[in-house]
């Protein structure tokens, strides 16, 4: 009879068990989450970055030499009398301060627009007309490795040059208008931030109104004194699909590995067959002869017998010790008596407890 030849099993031990255990249960978790980050994302509640923009105009109306006034100037908010303006002198402040360091480009210019305003029947003004100047051309900056910049600009209006045009038109065109000149300091500004992937872009401005072709005025200012932003990233929606996809391919898998796995993880087949080759060297101890090596069968004829009683009668009536070897660990053994060319073999297996 030609020897007979039993297929190995993978068999997981029990260390390799648990961590098996674990890393399917950590994967499941990490699944679930992601699953949930997709569909109900969350915003980041921690600032990456908060800037802060500073504004301040100021301005001093300068006067012609005459007998009622000591003062050079009147300072501000004030009601002033148009003909002693000599010009209007302002001074523009302005201050942006950022959480953390960056590069920053930033430009600025000041224009200023003569309006003319018209009453309508709704008592409401209406724009009429306008004329456009540049009172300082664009100035490019940069500022590098910093966390603020400053712009402080001077400019003296000639109040008599922008009152008289307004008088003019007023005159050629026999019209009362209400006009004012609109001062504007523009500015825009980029920065690049460490962990944003934008550009961290804005604009802004100060503006100062100064009314024409009055007896008296009074100068009025546009612009918030303080003024912070702050940026918190939040994921974008490809990213939230890209977490929700990625969660339930990694949730599919886990489970995958866990139907293919199961029964060598949570069923402890080598249990019973532990309890069994136990009790057989316990009870046969006298008989049995536990071997390291594995025997040559090549020359010899294998039967196998399902039995382990017929090896008891066998041992008995052949007068040979009945071989134990371990072919698989802690999963099969085998049990032999050899007689002349034959070997009688009994094949306990994990097996045989499923």
């Amino acid at each position: 009879m030609k020897k007979s030849k039993k297929k190995k099993k993978i068999y997981f031990k029990k260390w390799a068990r648990i961590a098996l255990i674990f890393l399917l249960s950590f994967t499941a978790v990490f699944a679930i989450l992601l699953i949930v980050n997709g569909v109900f994302p969350k915003d980041n509640s921690t600032p990456l970055y908060t800037y802060n923009m500073e504004r301040k105009v100021d301005y001093k109306v300068y006067l012609h030499k005459n007998s009622f006034y000591e003062e050079e100037y009147i300072g501000m908010g004030k009601q002033y009398t148009t003909e002693l303006i000599d010009y209007v002198d302002i001074d523009f402040d302005y201050v942006y301060t950022g959480s953390k360091l960056s590069d920053i480009v930033y430009d600025y210019d000041i224009k200023a627009e003569i309006i003319g305003e018209y009453e309508s029947t709704k008592d409401e003004n209406k724009e009429l007309w306008t004329k456009k100047y540049t009172l300082l051309e664009n100035k490019p900056k940069e500022a590098n490795n910093t966390t603020t910049f400053n712009i402080k600009e001077n400019l003296k209006i000639d109040y008599s040059k922008y009152n008289e045009i307004v008088n003019q038109f007023k005159k050629e065109f026999k019209l009362a208008i209400d006009a004012y000149l609109k001062i504007r300091l523009n500015i825009n500004y980029s920065g690049k931030i460490e962990g944003y992937e934008e550009l961290v872009r804005g604009d802004d401005f100060l503006e100062i109104y100064i009314p024409l072709s009055k007896s008296t005025i009074n100068i009025d200012t546009n612009y918030d004194e303080n003024n912070s932003k702050t940026i918190i990233p939040t994921l974008s929606n490809d990213k939230n699909k890209e977490s929700l996809y990625f969660g339930i391919i990694l949730l599919i898998s886990d489970m995958v590995l866990v139907i293919l796995t199961y029964d060598k993880i949570f069923i402890n087949k080598k249990t019973m067959y532990l309890k069994k080759l136990e009790r057989l060297l316990k009870d046969y101890s006298e008989i049995i002869v536990e071997s390291s090596t594995m025997l040559n069968y090549d020359e010899l004829d294998v039967l196998e017998i399902k039995n382990f009683d017929d090896m008891v009668d066998l041992e008995e009536e052949l007068k040979s010790p009945i071989i134990l070897y371990e072919y698989i660990k802690d999963k099969e053994s085998w049990f032999i008596v050899l007689k002349g060319n034959y070997a009688y073999r009994y094949i306990l297996s994990a097996d045989d407890f499923e």
